[in-house]
């Protein structure tokens, strides 16, 4: 058992056999199957034009109204967002789904 490693790091594999006779060495790539939490939302009104936050850094954050997307950007290095939106309707739903380099994505957050 290993401990828990971060995406991207290479691990060097091998195997002994009970005789002393060790493999070759094989390299895997640790995959990222996490999916991105967006950490804050800021109160969006019927005032707002944008809606700001902060996720998973370089993350791709997309807004929706119902199910057409209202507006698509990216996070910065930081993980802070704000994307710009036009001024929504008193009460109008809006979500927000977030979506990593390795195409996980985030429960969808209104």
């Amino acid at each position: 058992m290993i401990d828990k490693q971060k995406a991207g790091t290479t691990l060097n594999l091998s195997a002994t056999d009970e005789a002393g006779n060790t493999s070759e060495v094989m390299k895997i790539k640790v995959l990222d199957c996490t999916a991105p939490v967006i950490t804050k939302v800021n109160e969006v009104s019927d005032q707002s034009t944008t809606v700001s936050g902060t996720t998973e850094a370089g993350a791709t954050l997309i807004v929706k109204k119902n199910s057409s997307e209202l507006v698509r950007g990216k996070a910065d290095d930081k993980g802070t967002f704000s994307l710009n939106i036009s001024k929504q309707a008193a009460k109008e739903k809006l979500t927000i789904t977030a979506v990593d380099a390795a195409n996980n994505s985030s429960e969808e957050n209104s």
